[in-house]
């Protein structure tokens, strides 16, 4: 476990929401970007922490796959290293929220009809077309990393562990072309011969997405059936609402950043926002059907890990008051916080320009203040982050990444937030 929680903040800018899925070698979170007002998914990789070579392969990779712009592929926005309660760093990947059905779940209740399963490949073709132009491969094209959306099929898993080589060898081009014709053969009860072609097809050497996916595109067109395949069931409002709900407790509360409740709308569906509370749902909609979908094949988040919280009340151990603290704890100016981490950050952002701490080292730093003025905000204690941004900072002046003269400063700026911040266990 990462010790992540709904209300975290990662890199001063996004606010963890809920965790939609989970593995041994990452974790998905639905999030809010309270720079771009709009809500994401954050896959974090704890088999990459403390791995130089594997944090190096995941950032190059997400570079790479976020300069990819296709409809039919999940969009990389951004990249970078969060920190766990106890200051351990932990990498992220910054991701589209898609939300629609995945193909895995349709398939264990019914099977595609061959127009579908051909529109499907169509889509997924196109995708996995536009990763090999750029010098890409996928690796785990399978039922687990498709979505049904309403305007179709969206390839997921486009940064996950097959491509940075943590479980398997380098996929080729030849394997997401073979695997597209898998899929949309395992799509359908029956294949039909001009599916199975393709299939055949896509067992030769030589062949490219591209061409696969025109092929099956074809077939869609010659079909009297018209229109995209989509998901059984509209986007799922529960989830949707809930982070509208979870958001407007813990942030609209706090003041954190710039959300505001006229901004939360936006989270929903057009029209039908959710009422009551955040865990109504249309009687007619099954709980285990259409949901959020972020990236990968972990497995599904338990239903009811996270309690969301409504707005004006506050979840169990939690104060939407940011100067409330524990019985028996001393208060302080979340204001006067705010300021002595500011001078903290000013204090990175001089270092910087002066050559006195790494590029690299000062963008690590300064999302560390910026998740400790949230924290902060939110009335949450921040003397462990406090000694992780101490410990950081003697590691980047033994390393050489930071001058002494900056580290002195630095040292002594967190003293001064350390001052004016009330103890608070946790």
């Amino acid at each position: 476990m990462l010790g992540f929680a709904a209300g975290t903040p990662v890199a001063g800018r996004y606010l963890l929401v809920e965790r939609l899925a989970a593995s041994p070698g990452a974790q998905i979170w639905s999030a809010f970007d309270d720079v771009l007002g709009r809500p994401v998914a954050v896959k974090f990789f704890p088999a990459a922490a403390g791995d130089e070579h594997s944090l190096m392969a995941l950032r190059a990779r997400a570079r790479a796959a976020a300069r990819v712009s296709h409809p039919h592929l999940v969009g990389v926005l951004d990249v970078g290293e969060a920190f766990t309660v106890d200051g351990a760093p932990t990498p992220f990947v910054v991701l589209s929220l898609v939300e629609g059905e995945l193909l895995g779940d349709r398939l264990t209740g019914e099977s595609l009809s061959a127009t579908e399963a051909a529109q499907v490949g169509a889509q997924v073709g196109q995708a996995l077309a536009a990763l090999h132009r750029r010098g890409l491969t996928h690796g785990e094209v399978d039922a687990g990393n498709v979505v049904l959306t309403a305007t179709g099929a969206v390839l997921l898993g486009v940064v996950g562990s097959a491509q940075l080589g943590w479980d398997t060898d380098a996929a080729t081009e030849y394997d997401d072309v073979r695997a597209l014709g898998l899929l949309v053969e395992s799509s359908v009860r029956e294949v039909p011969p001009s599916l199975a072609a393709l299939g055949v097809r896509a067992t030769r050497v030589g062949q490219t997405a591209a061409d696969l996916a025109t092929a099956y595109a074809a077939l869609t067109a010659s079909s009297p059936v018209p229109g995209a395949i989509r998901p059984r069931y509209a986007a799922n409002r529960r989830r949707v609402g809930l982070a509208a709900v979870g958001l407007a407790g813990a942030v609209v509360a706090a003041g954190v950043g710039g959300v505001t409740a006229g901004a939360l709308p936006s989270l929903l569906p057009a029209g039908n926002e959710p009422s009551g509370s955040a865990n109504a749902m249309p009687e007619s909609t099954p709980r285990s059907s259409a949901h959020t979908v972020a990236e990968g094949n972990e497995s599904p988040r338990p239903t009811g890990s996270t309690s969301p919280t409504t707005p004006g009340s506050t979840a169990p151990g939690q104060s939407t008051s940011p100067s409330a603290s524990p019985s028996g704890s001393p208060s302080a100016d979340p204001a006067v916080i705010k300021t002595a981490l500011g001078a903290l950050r000013d204090s990175v952002t001089a270092g910087r320009s002066l050559g006195e701490i790494t590029a690299d080292l000062a963008q690590k730093l300064d999302a560390q203040v910026g998740d400790l003025m949230i924290d902060a905000q939110l009335g949450r204690p921040i003397k462990g982050k406090l000694q992780s941004f101490r410990n950081r900072v003697t590691l980047g002046e033994k390393t050489g990444e930071i001058t002494p003269a900056r580290a002195t400063a630095l040292r002594a700026a967190v003293d001064d937030v350390d001052k004016v911040t009330p103890f608070r266990a946790g």
